[in-house]
């Protein structure tokens, strides 16, 4: 597990594909730009983080905290956003595609139920 605990960090345009940051806390940071392909981020905290232009294509954020999080621009296809907070996340502009958010909360303030 690669070891990253740093609020407000200047991450932008790193590589971070296929890196185990369970539990990390990252937030306020700038990972704009940054890939973070294949990425197991569960349970982490992300809240106020800008990801704009970022690649998380199959990345598991489920249990995670984004919120007020920026995600415009961002490669979504794939993610597993289960039982994350996403409350006050932008998600404007992102490809999406095969993305979970079962028992999420999403931007509007309620939880995403499936069956």
């Amino acid at each position: 597990m690669l070891a990253i605990a740093s609020r407000n960090a200047e991450l932008a345009g790193l590589n971070f594909s296929g890196q185990d940051l369970r539990f990390v806390d990252l937030s306020g940071s700038d990972l704009s730009n940054t890939n973070l392909r294949n990425t197991n981020l569960s349970g982490a905290t992300l809240r106020g983080v800008n990801l704009t232009g970022a690649d998380l294509s199959n990345a598991n954020l489920s249990g995670a905290d984004l919120y007020n999080a920026d995600l415009t621009n961002t490669n979504i296809a794939g993610v597993n956003f289960g039982d994350a907070n996403l409350e006050r996340v932008t998600f404007e502009g992102v490809q999406a595609g095969g993305t979970n958010f079962c028992g999420a909360i999403m931007p509007d303030g309620n939880q995403r139920i499936c069956e």
